[in-house]
């Protein structure tokens, strides 16, 4: 017959103790287990939580500092048996999955750099000091990354305390990297030595050749041309229903071709369900590029360069917004700088204003 006694320390009310005999066996000696005792608010559960037994031959002074720690850590993380993979899972993929565009990116970010350090943690454990060396460690490999990976740490703690899991975040006073933002734009003597390079391609690799020279004369995302279908081409337009900011305007995403670009894509054979049939014409813009000489410029860069240079024509940023499927003003400062000899002559002219 199992015989055990449970009482409450009379000093301090969150400590539990059960006695019980070794085995169950009622010939054995007696040994007590301590337990915090804690509250969920709001409600009648209660839940023990093993804090130590007499095995350790520690005081009743180090049982009552443990409860009151792990009340004291519920009370300010509460308490969940939730792994972080558990949280990811169940919670925060699913939600990924069917709201965002970046669905694979996010996964790949967290399987390859969130995942090993934190998968296997309960949630109401994890700790600012973990997160921030973990973040210094991403950051001396990659910044960018590291902000990336900040961002969606935060993103699946906070649905977490969203559902009740736990009460506070732990990456929330962790900033990201300051990252300036990055001006790459042709200048005149490159937009030459540019397009006399591309038209050179054409002759090589008509599709990459033309993936580049669309990107250039629209703006629009690389991703955008890429799934750019014949059913998508409306008039001198290019109309997609699904797009990066669609959940944001609820509009399609219009990229408006010029008669250049209608010349290009009418010269294109219509065999293929997509207009430009590539993804991404990687190995032929490494190609270009090098021949160019043209230092430190990306793919992305080219649609920088578009708004850039129609932000120096005068073009209104609204408009030149809505041509690269921007869906805030505040995304369009990036484009604001004005190329050093708009300045020079701008100075001449407030020159000959101010002295005549």
């Amino acid at each position: 017959m199992t015989t055990q006694t449970r009482t409450t320390d009379k000093k301090e009310r969150s400590l539990v103790m059960v006695e019980r005999h070794i085995s169950d066996d009622i010939n054995k000696p007696k040994f007590k287990t301590y337990f915090a005792k804690v509250t969920f608010p709001g409600t009648k559960k209660v839940k023990l939580i093993k804090v130590g037994n007499d095995y350790e031959n520690e005081s009743i002074a180090v049982m009552r500092e443990r409860a009151r720690e792990q009340v004291n850590e519920y009370t300010k993380n509460g308490y969940t048996k939730l792994t972080l993979d558990d949280c990811w899972t169940n919670y925060y993929e699913p939600y990924t999955k069917a709201e965002t565009k970046e669905y694979k990116e996010i996964k790949r970010l967290y399987l390859a750099h969130i995942k090993p350090e934190f998968g296997h943690i309960v949630i109401s454990k994890i700790k600012p000091d973990q997160l921030y060396k973990w973040f210094l460690e991403q950051s001396s490999h990659s910044k960018g990354v590291a902000n990336h990976c900040l961002t969606y740490m935060k993103a699946i703690l906070n649905q977490a305390i969203k559902l009740n899991l736990i009460k506070n975040n732990p990456a929330d006073k962790l900033s990201k990297n300051y990252m300036p933002s990055r001006i790459r734009y042709f200048t005149d003597e490159e937009t030459g030595i540019f397009l006399a390079e591309l038209k050179r391609l054409g002759k090589e690799s008509p599709y990459g050749s033309a993936f580049i020279y669309l990107a250039y004369l629209t703006g629009a995302r690389k991703g955008e041309l890429a799934k750019a279908t014949w059913n998508d081409l409306v008039g001198n337009t290019i109309v997609l229903r699904e797009h990066k900011t669609d959940n944001k305007t609820n509009e399609p995403r219009v990229i408006y071709l010029n008669d250049e670009a209608m010349r290009l894509i009418n010269n294109l054979p219509r065999d293929s369900k997509t207009i430009l049939k590539i993804k991404y014409p990687e190995r032929q813009w490494k190609k270009l590029i090098k021949r160019t000489g043209i230092k430190n410029f990306r793919f992305h860069d080219l649609r920088h360069n578009f708004g850039t240079q129609g932000m120096n024509m005068g073009l209104n940023m609204i408009s030149v917004g809505k041509l690269m499927g921007h869906s805030s003003i505040k995304a369009m400062q990036i484009y604001q700088h004005a190329k050093p000899e708009l300045l020079q002559n701008d100075i001449k002219q407030i020159g000959q204003y101010l002295t005549n």
